[in-house]
């Protein structure tokens, strides 16, 4: 199966230049051929330890080679993506240059590279071989090698074949020798491949402007990374206080160290159909950011929230790192139970349906008043100077100027009942529905529970014991008071058209 990728736009005619690199690697490794047989004479049995020197002076002029980069920023996306902007300092001739990159991770997205230049790009090809003896060998198939043996015997000429157990060199005088190993020899040869580099290997054929040092930069995607928020709410003995922490879960999925690398963290859902988003896009829309001492400041990234942490980081093979995003932010809260009326619950008084929550205000000028990617929220509260856990509660992408509501679990001590209570056909198109609620209290204080009902756009409350609001077209909302050890009741008629 072919090991290199090829993405080609035109091929340019102008005539390449560049200056030819040297190369020199030592490798070792056993084999067991027992015997050595030529055409001309017979073999004899070699030592069992093979030493070969790869001594080669690579002689293609137009491939200069960049292993380093300079500066890499990655944005890293809640669904897993990875925008890469590897920025590299090239010293490249006028006109036509061919150059191969090194350092790149194996999980890049090759359909997503885009190199940006002071010129054009004609063609990028990926070369993801991981060069290993054999490897090394067939590549020298038709090429000039010398074998020098341990008892000084020497032999030069043209690998024509090469397997295992079968080696075959031309002479100069035409006639051939067949070894069964390379037992005892040391191979000489040029032209070798970059063995000690660390592949995948991008190769770019572009044209520059002009002659001299300049940036690139190389942008592309990859799966590596990704990222979570997590938060912990500490609510205060009298519910009306909270301490929230916002935390960054960093993990590198990969068997790849990435060192000194700037990190953006960006939140907001993508769309990821036709491929997935364009590193070109992707690029244009990077803003800059600041970062304030001990947690992240966030900037708009297009319609996205983009966090940057601060300094460089080293993210080290299949790590997970944690990271402070909200430092010990005091807020307000108030607790309130929250009941969803639903036809289908026509049962028994029974605990377990009416949800207690907490409700943050996240108001632009309020003690938050900031964005707060998605993430889990777990809930403690502190009772007799410990603390307990008291729910957890996923929290989804949230903007400045909204309500936050979480939902810690069911109220043990509030029960409710509801059943259908008259049903009346006006006409074929109109008829009406009567709902019965009967709320219990079985703690000690009073409270009051918030009731919502969707109902549809052909609907609409006509009637009910206690006023009820719209804050949305589908939602009418009723709260009820239920006093301490009591019980309290909501009436409502509905009236759906057709």
């Amino acid at each position: 199966m072919n090991s290199t990728t090829r993405h080609a736009v035109h091929r340019p005619v102008q005539a390449t230049s560049g200056q030819p690199d040297a190369l020199s690697r030592t490798t070792s490794c056993h084999t067991t051929h027992p015997a050595r047989t030529t055409h001309r004479s017979a073999g004899h049995r070699m030592a069992a330890l093979l030493t070969i020197l790869l001594a080669t002076w690579l002689t293609t002029p137009v491939l200069a080679q960049h292993d380093h980069h300079g500066e890499m920023t990655f944005t890293i996306y809640q669904n897993g993506i990875t925008l890469v902007h590897d920025a590299r300092s090239l010293s490249l001739d006028e006109g036509r240059n061919q150059i191969a990159l090194y350092g790149l991770p194996a999980s890049l997205q090759f359909n997503s590279v885009l190199p940006v230049l002071n010129g054009s790009v004609s063609e990028v090809t990926l070369d993801m071989r991981q060069p290993g003896f054999q490897s090394v060998m067939q590549h020298l198939v038709g090429r000039q090698v010398r074998l020098d043996h341990t008892d000084g015997s020497s032999i030069s000429g043209t690998l024509t074949h090469y397997r295992s157990n079968l080696i075959i060199i031309e002479l100069s005088d035409g006639s051939s020798v067949v070894l069964p190993g390379l037992d005892g020899y040391r191979v000489s040869a040029r032209d070798l491949p970059e063995v000690g580099r660390p592949y995948p290997r991008l190769n770019i054929d572009l044209q520059a402007d002009r002659r001299g040092e300049q940036s690139v930069s190389l942008y592309y995607l990859m799966n590596a990374l990704r990222w979570e928020t997590e938060y912990t709410l500490e609510i205060s003995e009298d519910e009306t206080m909270a301490v929230l922490n916002g935390w960054n879960i960093l993990q590198n999925r990969s068997d790849e160290v990435f060192r000194d690398v700037t990190v953006h963290l960006v939140a907001g859902d993508l769309n990821m159909g036709g491929g997935g988003p364009r590193p070109d896009m992707m690029m244009r829309a990077v803003a800059e950011s600041v970062a304030f001492d001990g947690g992240q400041e966030s900037t708009g990234l297009f319609e996205y929230e983009r966090f940057t942490l601060p300094g460089t980081y080293t993210l080290n093979p299949a790590e997970t790192a944690k990271r402070a995003l909200i430092p010990q932010q005091e807020v307000p809260v108030s607790k309130r139970y929250h009941y969803t009326s639903s036809d289908r619950r026509m049962e028994l008084p029974a605990g377990g349906l009416v949800q207690v929550q907490f409700e943050i205000d996240n108001a632009r000028d309020g003690a938050l008043g900031r964005v707060l990617p998605a993430g889990l929220v777990r809930m403690f509260i502190r009772q007799d100077g410990q603390l307990q856990v008291i729910g957890q509660d996923q929290l989804a992408n949230t903007a400045p100027g909204s309500t936050i509501r979480l939902t810690t679990g069911a109220a043990f001590n509030v029960l409710v009942q509801e059943n259908v209570t008259r049903q009346n056909r006006i006409s074929d198109r109109i008829s009406e529905q009567t709902n019965r609620l009967t709320l219990t209290n079985e703690g000690d204080e009073d409270l009051t529970v918030v009731v919502s009902r969707p109902i549809h756009t052909s609907q609409r409350v006509t009637e009910s014991s206690l006023p009820h609001t719209m804050p949305t077209a589908g939602q009418a909302v009723f709260e009820v008071p239920v006093p301490a050890g009591g019980t309290a009741a909501l009436e409502f008629t509905l009236r759906s058209e057709r």
